[in-house]
């Protein structure tokens, strides 16, 4: 799945994935734009449990409807455990 990089993250997206079922996207199947367009949002907004600022420095492009590539300008050892915690206390 293309090259393998420290400073580059792949999320393939497993068929069948849904997104809630509240409007605007109606519990339909979720997308790599889908992806992207969540961590632009968390780089944008700041919540008390969210910091913006624990987004920036992540770029992601859509490499296929379902994949998406993260690319950080330094290395970023807590990644996984920012996109999985995402708005919760830890």
């Amino acid at each position: 799945m293309g090259d393998a990089r420290p400073d580059h993250h792949y999320l393939p997206r497993r068929s069948g994935g849904q997104v809630p079922q509240l409007p605007p996207v109606n519990g339909r199947s979720g997308s790599a734009e889908d992806v992207r367009y969540m961590i632009e949002r968390f780089k944008t907004t700041t919540l008390p449990t969210l910091p913006s600022r624990d987004f920036q420095g992540i770029n992601v492009e859509v490499v296929d409807p379902k994949t998406a590539r993260f690319k950080f300008d330094a290395p970023m050892a807590s990644f996984w455990t920012k996109i999985v915690t995402a708005g919760l206390s830890c």
